[in-house]
């Protein structure tokens, strides 16, 4: 005290790093339908206090996201996860997830069917499931002088034989 009483008081007084950026492992992820992937966070700088973060997503029906960063693919789409500062929201950074739904089955209309030296036949098929992201094939046979494919399902016979058909989903599956 001023007065000459010998008196005095102390307190501590802490000083705290606040968060000034968060960075991510992962900015762009693409996933398959029920894949997952971890996240995972950065508080910068290095002294910070308090590095505690919160997740989320901007759609929860496309990927959901865990208290520790764990993302799962749920349907075809993008959503955007943030993980921000808990104790300063205005510091996050973001990861965009696409998630594609592959083919899983491809099945012809026909079984064995057959066309005549000179004449066309349009192939039918179904590719499955029907969320399926890229729906697109590509068609090929095995005997290019026998049979010619083209990719809108056209069979024309070249000479008589037996040819098989491909089809590969384009979505790489």
């Amino acid at each position: 005290a001023a007065d000459g009483s010998g008196r005095y008081g102390t307190f501590t007084v802490t000083v705290k790093q606040q968060p000034e950026e968060i960075t991510l492992n992962k900015t762009d992820v693409t996933l398959k339908a029920g894949n997952y992937v971890t996240l995972t966070a950065t508080v910068l700088p290095s002294t910070t206090n308090d590095r505690t973060v919160t997740w989320s997503t901007s759609d929860a029906s496309v990927a959901k996201v865990t208290t520790a960063g764990r993302v799962t693919a749920v349907n075809p789409g993008v959503a955007i996860i943030t993980c921000e500062s808990k104790t300063h929201p205005e510091i996050y950074a973001q990861a965009i997830i696409r998630v594609y739904q592959p083919v899983t089955k491809i099945t012809f209309n026909e079984k064995n069917p057959y066309v005549a030296v000179g004449e066309s036949f349009q192939l039918a098929w179904e590719v499955g499931p029907d969320t399926a992201t890229d729906t697109s094939v590509t068609l090929s046979t095995n005997k290019t002088d026998v049979l010619e494919v083209w990719q809108d399902g056209t069979i024309h016979g070249l000479k008589r034989g037996e040819a098989d058909v491909y089809v590969k989903a384009n979505d790489g599956s």
